[in-house]
This record gives structure tokens, sequence and C-alpha cells, in this order.
């Protein structure tokens, strides 16, 4: 048995190789045959036209062979129907191979491999879906048109051969939606074998930049011409696509039949999606998914694994499912994918925008601004038509693991940055979870972010922020709460670690932004410093928690140490909600003057002294009103050493209150001291450390105070009493201990009751003094002064002073002028038009001084009267503690009786005209010379005068008229018994007199009158009140003859007589006529002693 097999094998081997060798020249012979083809070309169509079983038409004809199998090439081919009406097929060429093992099966030929090469196909997409093939054109008769061809007969003939290459295709495709692809280079591959067909397919499209290369191995099985195939299966690769999605799925671009299963591998590589759903194109290096679907029961179920996506931003990776039923509009889907965005920012290029809420969209776009790479997954189950599921008819959650995020969620709130944590976006919920994050430099220990609805989004923030309260700060000023919480949390300038409670709901939308931002925050404060409007005080260790919403700023109980001490503050705010919001911040405690020295860098001691408590409240408005500081005390603790009425003892209570006008530029500063003064100050500030009155008003005497207009200080107000020497010496005090610098004082008007002042004492006193050029102009209005003082600024010059009137009472007050210093005074340059000393009337006076350092020089010192002119200079010296006066000059008088009569000195001076020089000196004032200190001497020259009567007053103080009177003609006679009674009449007055030791000493003064002509020479005692005169007396006896003769005789005797008189006898009657008097004793009672 074994050798009958071995046999059998042995001669079919033989047989199947000597078929071979006969099939192998055969083969080799037909390329020889290929000259004799031409002349057989009919009965070639007609055997072609057999083997294709549709009517075949050529140009020509040659032979070969594709391996083992023969081949008939035909060129320039057309396949038409069966009744030769329609083109099938139009070709270049068309390769028939003989299919030898079926052939010998069958026992007739059958066709083998079938390859056309270089035609072109159109086809043709209604919107129904139904394809149709045209564009080929006929070449035989007229009764053979191009019509369309239904797909199905193109597919029917290319599936009912056995093998078939189509290679050099150009393809053109009318889709529904009028997008035309072309196709070229196009290469197909068909076996159709009995359980199953292989398709291969590779080409390209033309798009606008580069073409598109795809590769397609696929495996079909069923019955395609019945539309029912039972699976497609195989890979389909492209590259540089440009796929262009319809609007909406499953119109536009669809097949005829859809396999009941499938299983493709996909893969598109340097590709693009373009679609209307997204901002761009989607341009990606890679996709790759395993695609499989089944058809059950008429609904399609398909399963997307393995699915992987990477373009430059977003690399994705899952698996979808999608149920296709028949009873509804869309899928329903199951998508869990995994995905890697390297910025958050990019994440707009892929959410499908014209299909999510316009608000939403917009705030998405804004919200991420960049992002470090992150991951997270997305997981969507449920109807595609239900979407976002608002009735819960399926779930869409997307988890992201965000790092380094920066969310500008408001254009308006500052951003957050540095966000790590988790996004969720839950149907139409967004949320946001940070333990890591970062607002204006501030650390985030918690946030939370959430909107309910993208549809309608508004914000809600709810975070944890542990800072600086500075860092704080900058965060509500680049918020809306600039104009409210923000100008209140400067006001009070908080400085230290703080934690930030924060919750915030935010409109994002037109119609959200109907509602208000709504804010409900907490403060913790940690030992803060709390340092109002950066004054040079604060409140340190501040501890407790601030409340404040959009609106409204409060706090139960906050405790600090202000001064070193205890201050507890409460805070709460009025008119919430209603137009301006004013918040209160209250504060009670207590402070020394010490405290408040070094707070406000002034001296107050050793005139104000003590401790005392205060109550302070600080209202912080939330609209354009300014903010105020109000501090008010009774100052029981504190004393006050001030002249009256301003003192205080420290066991009284005064009232003090202070109010502080915030303001940007001008500051206001309102203070009330006891209903004294009141003052009203506007402040500027020079630098953070120090502050300046730039202009204001200090009303005393209790009336309103009112910040001026024009820049500078007034001072006005009622005084009732002021002793100028006690004030002197406090404000002496305030230049030592208070800074200069501050407001101009612009004016000063006070209208004082009593004014005490060098000696004087002044009543109603009106005042009022200006600022002119480097100094001020003081206008002084009184009953008695009239004028204006102006005091210079510079070092060394003189006041200048110019008066209508000037009445000084020199007798009430004289011992208070003993305290002026003469060194003391400063150069002055006065003129009065009205001067009283005393009861003295005099005219204008005018006196010009320098100062020395030992006292005042005296430049000038002039008056200019009807009766009289002076004009004098001299000094006022301090030697030791003694005063020394000096005055030098000369006077002149035009009626010496009327000048005595205006000094008050006698009534009994009648005419005379005379002057006098002088040099005087005194251990005293100026102002206070007496005949017993005063030594010097006088030159005097007078002459036609009459010495009546002089008054006792006038004897009392001179003792002159007992000497006068003894000159009568009636003492001639040596009768001197109406001494004291008669007058005298001088023609002229000589002489000297020098003042010493309280004695006038008399040197060769001589009295020429008509009666007589009188020498006297001694001394007058004028602090012993005594005489001690030798008086040589001629009386002019001859004196009346002349007047006598002239009216008995007439004229010519009273020339005769005169002459007579005159030349002759009066030399001789000089030498027998002349008397000498000793006269002494005292002033009251003199003798007289004949010698």
């Amino acid at each position: 048995m074994k050798v009958i097999i071995n046999k059998i094998l042995h001669w079919l081997s033989i047989s199947i190789i000597s078929l071979m060798l006969v099939l192998v020249v055969l083969l080799t012979s037909l390329h020889f045959a290929n000259p004799y083809l031409k002349t057989h070309q009919h009965d070639l169509e007609k055997f072609a036209s057999d083997l294709m079983q549709h009517p075949v038409s050529i140009s020509s004809v040659t032979a070969g062979n594709s391996g083992l199998e023969p081949v008939l090439k035909l060129h320039d081919v057309t396949i038409f129907n069966n009744a030769k009406t329609k083109i099938l097929l139009r070709a270049s060429e068309l390769q028939i191979g003989i299919d030898l093992i079926g052939s010998l099966i069958k026992w007739s030929i059958k066709p083998g491999l079938l390859v056309a090469r270089g035609f072109s196909l159109s086809i043709n997409q209604d919107k129904s879906g139904k394809i149709s093939i045209s564009g080929i054109k006929a070449t035989l008769d007229s009764s053979v048109t191009a019509a369309n061809f239904e797909f199905d007969e193109i597919l029917g003939w290319l599936f009912d051969q056995s093998k078939i290459e189509l290679t050099d295709v150009a393809l053109i495709w009318n889709l529904a939606d009028g997008e035309v692809l072309k196709f070229t280079n196009l290469d197909l591959q068909l076996y159709n074998g009995i359980l199953r067909r292989d398709l291969k397919i590779n080409g390209r499209l033309v798009q606008k930049k580069l073409p598109a290369k795809f590769n397609l191995d696929l495996k079909l099985r069923g019955d395609i011409l019945r539309q029912d195939l039972d699976s497609l299966t195989g890979d389909v690769i492209v590259e540089d696509w440009t796929v262009k999605l319809p609007q909406s799925s499953g119109k536009g671009f669809s097949f005829a039949v859809i396999p009941k299963s499938g299983d493709i591998n996909l893969t598109l590589r340097y590709s693009q999606v373009v679609s209307s759903l997204f901002r761009q194109p989607l341009s990606f290096d890679k996709l790759k998914s395993k695609i499989v679907w089944q058809d059950s029961k008429g609904a399609l179920d398909v399963r997307i694994s393995k699915l992987k996506y990477r373009d430059n931003w977003l690399a994705l990776h899952g698996d979808l499912k999608l149920l296709f039923p028949t009873d509804q509009a869309g899928p329903v889907v199951d998508i869990q994918t995994e995905f890697k965005l390297t910025n958050l920012a990019r994440a707009k290029l892929y959410y499908p925008a014209p299909l999510m809420p316009p608000d939403g969209v917009a705030w998405l776009d804004q919200a991420f601004v960049s992002s470090k790479p992150m991951t997270g997954t997305v997981v969507m189950q449920g109807p595609v038509a239900k979407f976002p599921f608002d009735n819960n008819e399926g779930r869409f959650i997307a988890k992201v693991d965000i790092r380094d995020v920066h969310l500008n969620y408001n254009n308006d709130w500052p951003s957050l940055v540095n966000i790590t944590g988790k996004m969720i976006f839950a149907n139409r919920s967004m949320t946001i979870e940070a333990r890591n994050a970062k607002i204006t430099q501030a650390p985030v220990e918690f946030v939370k972010a959430v909107i309910p609805d993208l549809d309608v989004p508004i914000l809600s923030i709810d975070s944890k922020i542990n800072t600086d309260a500075s860092i704080g700060l900058k965060f509500v000023d680049l918020s809306p709460l600039k104009q409210t919480l923000a100008k209140k949390l400067h006001a009070i300038n908080l400085m230290g670690p703080m934690q930030l409670l924060l919750q915030m709901s935010i409109p994002l939308s037109p119609l959200a932004k109907q509602k208000e931002t709504e804010v409900d925050g907490n403060i913790v404060l940690h030992n803060n410093y709390l340092r109002p409007y950066k004054l040079n005080f604060g409140i340190s260790n501040v501890n407790g928690e601030l409340r404040f919403t959009e609106n409204d700023f409060t706090a139960d109980k906050i405790s600090g140490d202000l001064f070193g001490k205890p201050v507890h503050i409460k805070i709460n705010t009025l008119k919430a909600n209603k137009g301006d919001a004013i918040t209160q911040v209250s504060m009670v405690g207590s402070a020394t003057i010490k405290d408040i020295e070094k707070a406000f860098a002034v001296r107050l001691e050793p005139y104000v002294l003590g401790n005392f408590q205060y109550k302070g409240l600080l209202k912080l408005h939330g609209l354009a009103e300014e903010n105020t500081f109000n501090l008010h005390s009774n100052l029981q603790g504190i004393a006050i050493d001030l002249p009256e009425p301003f003192a205080k003892a420290a066991a009284s209570a005064s009232k003090f209150d202070a109010t502080y006008y915030f303001d940007n530029e001008f500051p206001r500063l309102m203070v009330n001291y006891n209903d004294q003064i009141n003052a009203a100050l506007a402040i500027k500030k020079s630098s953070a450390q120090s502050s300046g009155v730039l202009f204001g008003e200090i009303k005393v005497g209790g009336a309103p105070a009112r910040v001026p207009t024009a820049p500078g200080m007034a001072i006005s107000g009622k005084i009732k009493q002021l002793d100028w020497s006690v004030w002197r010496n406090y404000f002496s005090k305030v230049e030592q201990n208070f800074p200069k610098g501050g407001a101009t004082i612009q004016l000063v008007s006070l209208n004082i009751g009593e004014l005490r002042a060098l000696g004087q004492t002044l009543t109603d006193l009106a005042l009022q003094a200006r600022p002119k050029g480097n100094g001020w102009d003081v206008a002084l209005s009184m009953p008695a002064i009239q004028g204006r003082i102006f005091f210079p600024g510079g070092v060394g010059e003189q006041i200048q002073g110019n008066f209508q009137k000037f009445y000084y009472n020199f007798s009430k007050e004289q011992q208070s002028l003993a305290t002026v210093k003469p060194q003391e005074l400063l150069p002055m340059h006065f003129i009065i038009n009205d001067f009283r000393y005393g009861n003295k009337k005099l005219s204008r006076v005018e006196f010009s001084t320098q100062h020395l350092p030992t006292g005042l020089k005296i430049d000038k010192f002039a008056i200019d009267d009807p009766n009289f002119n002076l004009n004098a200079s001299g000094d006022w010296l301090m030697v030791g503690d003694a005063q020394q006066s000096f005055l030098r000059g000369w006077m002149s008088s035009s009626n010496i009786g009327e000048l005595l009569k205006q000094l008050e000195l006698t009534n009994d001076l009648i005419g005379g005209k005379g002057e006098a020089n002088f040099s005087l000196k005194w251990s005293d004032a100026p102002y206070s010379p007496s005949l017993q200190k005063v030594r010097g001497s006088f030159v005097m020259n007078a002459k036609s005068g009459q010495i009546i009567n002089l008054s006792g007053k006038t004897e009392a103080k001179l003792g002159l008229s007992k000497i006068l009177n003894m000159f009568s003609l009636r003492h001639l006679t040596l009768d001197f018994g109406d001494l004291t009674k008669k007058g005298f009449g001088f023609d002229k007055m000589t002489g000297d007199i020098v003042l010493t030791g309280g004695n006038a000493l008399v040197n060769n003064i001589m009295f020429n009158g008509p009666s007589a002509k009188i020498f006297a020479q001694g001394k007058i005692g004028l602090a012993a009140q005594s005489y001690d005169l030798i008086l040589r007396v001629t009386p002019h006896i001859t004196s009346s003859i002349p007047a006598a003769a002239t009216v008995i005789g007439g004229p010519v005797i009273g020339v005769l007589s005169w002459f007579v008189t005159d030349i002759i006898v009066d030399p001789m009657l000089k030498k027998i006529t002349t008397y000498t008097y000793h006269v002494t004793g005292s002033w009251d009672n003199p003798v007289v002693t004949k010698q």
C-alpha cells in the first residue's frame, strides 16, 4: 500500500512539473504572439466581452503574463452596459488575466486579475444620501449616453470580478452639502473571495495646501449588492488630512451601506479638523484609535477604544461608546478619557463654543490666562440631546489636576495665581478647589470657586488667605471695594499679619450683573499695628476680628495698646445699604502729656502736665465725604499753667474737643477748648513724618472758627484782660518749645478790654496786624491811641510807627516802667502827630533810636509845636543795674509864656521869645527826669517877655518869682514890701545855668528890662529849695524922662531930652545907682540883704 501511494505521488509530481513547464512555455510564447493579435482584434473584443460579461471596445491589444497567469492588455478600453447605452468604465489600459485554475475547474475560461489604469470618475451624492456616477463620455454612436449610474450598478460590476485593480484614477466626489472632494493618484485593489472581499485603497486628496495621503486595507463580509454587509475590518491610515466636519451629524456625508459590524484601526497623522464648533482648526500630530461597531436590532453600538490624540498642546487617550437607538434624535454616549494639557489658556481651542452658553464661553475665554501642564479625566454618559442633563438624564464630569493656574475670574478683581488643586466641570457647573494659590502676592491657604450654572454665570468664591495687612489692603485696592472698604482700611492703615476669610458672589454676565456683587469677609488680626493716615503714632498689639461686606464694616471687640496703654475699639456701620455707609471706629483709653508730646513732636511741659481719659471716634464714609476723627476729653488730671483766663487746675474739668477731617490734599482740624478758644486749621502733609498748618483761624472768646478760603492763619476774638509782661514770658517759652514753621499769619484781629503793656493800662483796644513785606503792619485803635506800627522782619531794622494821636498817661503807672530795660528795646522810628504826656499837650513828636549792646541810642528826639521847637539826641544806657539817660540839643520858642502855660508850669509869663542849648544827663530813664538827679548845663537867650505875679505852683517849683518881682520901680526906693506882688518885664535875658548835685549854679544871668538891668550869680538849691544868690540891680531912672518931655513940650523937646539923658547923663547915673543884694533863705521865706 505504501509503495502504491509513493508511486501515485511520484507521477502526480511529475505531472504537475510537466504542466508547469508547459505553462511556462505557453506564457513565454504569448510575448511572441503580439504581432498576430491585431489581426484578431474583433475576435479579441468579443473574447473580452465574454470574459467581462459586458460589451468591450478596444483600440489595440497585447499579451503577456502576471506570474503564472496569462494576461491580455487591452488599450483605450471602454466597457459598456449590456445594452451598450451606458459607459461603465473608460481606461487607457485594461489588463485581463486568465484564471487557469478556475478555468480548469469550471472547464471554461474564467477571468483572473482585472487591472484598469488611467481613468477618471465623478461621484455625485444627493441630499438623501443616494450616490451616482457621472462624467464618463461616450465615444461610439449617439445612441450611447454619458448618463448617471446608480452606485449599485458599479458596485455590482466591481464585486462580480474576482480580482480588480484600478490604478492612476482621478475621482471627483460631489457631496450633498456642496463640498467637492478631489482624489488623484488613486489606486484600488479588490479581491472578491468566496467568504470575504479584500479592498485596498491608497491615493491623495487634493487640498488647499498639502494633499492628504491615505491608505485603506479593508476586509468585507456579506453581499454588498443586496446591501447586506456582515462586517468590515481593516486599517485606515491618513496623513496631512484637513477634516471638515459638517455642522450637524448625519447629514451631508453618508454611505448607502453600513456593515452590521466593524473593526477598524484608524490612524491619522499630521492632520487637522476644521469645524464651526471650534475657534480654529485642530492641528494634531497623531490620532489613533480602534473603532468597533455592531448593529443590534436596528440600534448601532459603536465603541472607540484605545483612542490616542496628540497636538502641540493636548494629549488625549481613552475609550468612547456611542449607541444610536432608532427611537432617539441623537446618540447615547459613554466617554471616558484622560488628557494632558500643556497650558489651560489653550483650552478655548477645544471646547465647542457654538454649543455652549455665550456668557459661559465669554467667561472661560478670559478666565484662564496661563498654567503649567496638567492632567485630567473627562466622563460623559447619557443622551447627547439631553446635555447638560438638567434632569439627571446623564452625567458630565471633567476633573483636572491644575498647576500654577492664573485665573482672571473677573476683570474688576485681582487675579488668583499659582493655583494648584482640582477643577471640576459637572453638567452646567464649574468648581475649583485649591490648597495652594496666591492673590496680590498673598498666600492663599484655601480657595473654592464655584459657578453653579455656566448659562447664567455667577461666581461664588470662598477663600482663606494668610498674609500681611499691607498685601491684604492691596487686594482690596485692586477690587471694586476700592471706593468703599479700601478707603476705610487705608484710613486706619493696618500693618502686620492677618487672616482674610472671604466669600464673594460675583455676577459674570450682562444678565447676572443686574445683581450686585456680594461680599462677606472676616479679617482676623494678630498683633497688628494700626496707624490712621500715617500719623506719628499708632495702636500696637491690635487683636480681634473685623467683619465686612460690600457696604458695611463692623467689629464687636478689638483690643490694642495706644501710647503703651490699653485701648478698646468697636466698629459699626450706619446707613448700610442706603446711600452713604458710614463706618464708625470708636475707642476708649488714657494718655499722658508726655505721650502727646511724643506723638505730635511738641513740648507742652512744664505748662501742661498730667494724664487724662479720652474717647475717640473715627468716621469713615463710603462716598466722597471727608472722613473724620473726633477726640473728646474733660481733661481731668491735666494742669494747664497759662495766664488767666486759660489756666486750669488738675482736679478741675474743662471741655476739650478736637475733630480732624481727613482729606488727601488739605486735612482740617477743628479744636474747642472749654468754649474759650476755637481753632479751624487746614493741614498740609509735608512728608510722611511731619505736617504743617497751611491756613486756618483761631477764635478767642468762644466765637466759632471757620477755615478761611485764603492761605494763611487768622487770629481774632475778644480778650477781657491781657497783661503783656506775663504773656511775653509765656511766648518766649513757646518759642523755645515749639518748632517754627507752619502757616503764615495773615491777620491778627483782637479786641482787648484791658491791656497792660510798657507801664500803661490801655482800655478798649482794637488791634489788627497783617504781614507786610518781610514784617508786620499793626493798626491800633482806642480812645488814647490811634495809629499804625510796622515791625520789620530783618534783624536790627527799625520799628516804624505813625500815630494820629498818642496820649501817654505818665502819672498812674510810673512804677511799672522801671521794669523796662533799654537793651531789650528794638530800634524805633515813631512819628506822633498829636502827643500828650499826661495833661501836657504837644503837637508833632518824632523820635528815632538804634540798638546798642548796653542800651539805646537816641538819634533824634524832636518836637514841632506852634509854641516851641525841640531837637535833641542822646543815649539811654544800662550801667550795671542802673539806668543812665543823656540828652543833648536845643529848643526855641516864639512865645515862652504860652509854652509855660502849655506845659502847665505857669500862667504868669506873658510873651517872650528865646532859645536854649542844653546838655543833660540823669540816673534814670528818659521819661523819669527829676531836678534832684539831673546834671548838665543850659545856655539861654530870651527877649520881650513880661513876668507877672507867678502862681504858687510855679513858685513852689522854682522860687524864681520872688527874685524877679523885686525888680519893680518901687523897689528902687528900697521899699521891698510888695516883693511878692509885682512882676518884671524884660527886653533881654541871657545866661548859663549848670545843674549839679541838686543845685542850679547860676552864672552871669542877665535880665535887662525897662525898669532895670539885673545880673545874677550864685546857686539855687533845687534839692534843699533854698537861695544863695548875688543880685546886682541897676535901675533905669532916666528911662521915663524922654517920654514925659515929649508929651509936655512936643517932639523937639523930647529929642533934646533923649540926647541929654542917654548921651550925657546915663553913664554918670550908672555909676551912682547900681545896687547889690544877697538873697538867701528858703523858697518860702527868702531873705534879701542889701550890700
